[in-house]
């Protein structure tokens, strides 16, 4: 059965009092959501989604004055890749029926970041091309179904939690009015680390909408 995962609460949770703590000081923070692409180093034999989605949350500070295009900060965001299987219970004696598999492959980060605040002269339409490196905790529950002759099959969980460290450049455009901006984001990051039966490291590819609140 799925479940919602207590990191993905907590990742959740940690965006919202940040915002909060933010809110408090000169800066700008950022939410961002869409769609995730993820490219593993090793194909085990586990079934699992490459298409998901993620969330992002940045905090930033220009530095070193207000105003300036420079900005240092942080980042807080994840990614899901869920699916679910139905097969056959090949058994004959039907104990198990078609039983349903699920697969949650989930990546959350936190990382450092320096971003370039740019607006092209003129016009309210800004660029901010940024990098972050930091660390990568990786989860994942996948169910097998194992069939051993015509009387036996069995529903077992792999499950893995794993560290490793990532590379996160990514490149913002929008428009800004008063306090506040939205638009377009992409990036792409690659980590090297410990992803259990999936190798030892991971791609992925993002691109999504974006919504900032100037203070």
């Amino acid at each position: 059965m799925r479940y919602i995962s207590v990191r993905g609460f907590c990742f959740i949770l940690t965006l919202l009092l940040s915002s909060a703590v933010a809110s408090a000081q000169f800066g700008e923070y950022s939410l961002g959501v869409g769609y995730s692409h993820i490219h593993t180093g090793t194909s085990p034999g586990l079934f699992y989604n490459k298409d998901g989605a993620y969330i992002d949350g940045d905090f930033a500070w220009h530095i070193p004055y207000p105003g300036s295009p420079f900005m240092l900060g942080f980042g807080l965001s994840g990614s899901g890749y869920w699916d679910d299987q139905r097969i056959n219970d090949l058994t004959g004696n039907d104990l198990f029926g078609n039983p349903n598999l699920n697969s949650d492959l989930e990546n959350f980060e936190i990382e450092p970041r320096f971003t370039l605040d740019l607006t092209i002269p003129g016009t309210i339409i800004f660029i901010k091309p940024r990098i972050g490196a930091g660390l990568l905790i990786n989860n994942y529950n996948i169910d097998q179904f194992t069939q051993q002759g015509n009387n036996f099959a069995d529903i077992n969980t792999v499950t893995h939690t794993g560290a490793a460290f990532e590379i996160h450049p990514a490149i913002q455009t929008g428009i800004a009015w008063g306090p506040a901006a939205a638009g377009l984001e992409v990036s792409y990051l690659a980590s090297w680390g410990d992803f259990g039966a999936f190798g030892d490291r991971a791609q992925e590819f993002r691109a999504g909408a974006f919504l900032s609140i100037r203070f």
